[in-house]
């Protein structure tokens, strides 16, 4: 009895159950004949829009989990499995639907509004847009296409933001009222800057209103107070400073011959050279100056003319400059110490 109840505890002690899991496995895959897989959100791209395809939730089972469940479980008694706490879990690193809502609203929404009112939306550009992994981005291939399409069009749209030239009120000297126009005074919109700027915010999706673009040249849409005069019909000089007059002097524009003529509006000094020789178009041989003041960059400028022995009057409509406007010599100086760049000049 001893060597039997012996043989028995240790029979007891290593017989363990033994169950064919694969047999197990394969019926349960059964289970997933007629059931469906989770169906993700996604991303796509038509001609004119971005839309986002419904998400669908799965039923298909876990057939390891519930063949896990299904072993634990066996203990010579009925069981009931609730089939749906074993469905696939969702793979949760997917975007939902409504988060892919949110991305394309960010597009549809994005945007830029000028203080002219005009407006540059990204959605406008959807050509230039893909999707990859679900994220809408600007295609690297094609942007330079891109940046040179905008460009283009901002530069009509954006045409008034460039001031230069444009008519401006000025009183004179004498107190008269006159609309003066031309010149290089004035504001001057950077396209391919403001190009960039737009791209860089189309990138983040970023949008913006009441904007000012940005410029390569940017001055007061007034003269101010603050400014050289001169009047061809005079052939003088003011200096202004906060409104009241610095000082003065006569002087001799450009010739009146229908090619040396002193250019009218409202310009400023756009280089100082204490010493130049100016050299007319064509020629090789020049005139030294010692106090150069340019107001254009094709040789117009305010500079001392020591070799003349008189200014004003009329001299200037048989004997004038080639456009310059000549200062007698201690003017000039004073002139030249007392201006610096960028400084305003109506000539009218």
């Amino acid at each position: 009895l001893n060597y039997i109840k012996s043989n028995f505890i240790i029979n007891r002690d290593i017989i363990e159950p033994k169950y064919n899991t694969e047999n197990l496995l394969n019926k349960l895959e059964e289970l997933n004949d007629s059931r469906q897989n989770h169906v993700y959100a996604n991303l796509k791209k038509t001609d004119s829009e971005f839309t986002v395809t419904e998400s669908v939730d799965g039923n298909m089972i876990d057939t390891s989990k519930l063949s896990d469940s299904i072993i634990s479980e066996l203990d010579g008694t009925d069981k009931i499995f609730d089939l749906t706490k074993y469905y696939v879990e969702k793979d949760s690193t997917k975007p939902t639907y409504e988060e892919l809502v949110e991305e394309v609203e960010k597009v549809n929404n994005t945007y830029i509004e000028y203080t002219n009112g005009y407006k540059i939306s990204l959605i406008d550009y959807i050509d230039y847009c893909s999707v990859v992994d679900n994220t809408i981005v600007l295609n690297e291939d094609t942007l330079e296409e891109l940046k040179n399409t905008i460009d283009k069009t901002i530069e009509k749209e954006l045409i008034e933001y460039d001031t230069v030239g444009n008519a401006m009120e000025f009183t004179t000297n004498s107190g008269e009222t006159i609309e003066i126009s031309g010149g290089t005074w004035g504001n001057i919109f950077s396209s391919d800057d403001e190009t960039d700027y737009i791209i860089d915010k189309f990138s983040k999706f970023e949008s913006e209103t009441n904007r000012v673009p940005i410029y390569s040249q940017e001055m007061s849409s007034e003269i101010g107070d603050t400014y050289i005069e001169v009047s061809i019909q005079d052939q003088h000089v003011w200096h202004y400073v906060n409104g009241e007059l610095c000082c003065e002097s006569d002087c001799v524009t450009g010739k009146c011959d229908r090619s040396h003529e002193t250019p009218t509006g409202v310009f400023y000094i756009l280089e100082r050279q204490n010493g130049r020789t100016l050299r007319p178009k064509g020629s090789t041989s020049g005139t030294w100056v010692n106090k150069w003041m340019r107001i254009t960059w094709d040789g117009v400028g305010l500079h001392d003319a020591y070799w003349r022995g008189a200014f004003g009057g009329t001299i200037y409509k048989k004997n004038g400059s080639h456009g310059c406007i000549n200062l007698p010599k201690n003017y000039a100086y004073s002139l030249y110490d007392e201006i610096g760049l960028d400084y305003c000049v109506v000539v009218y």
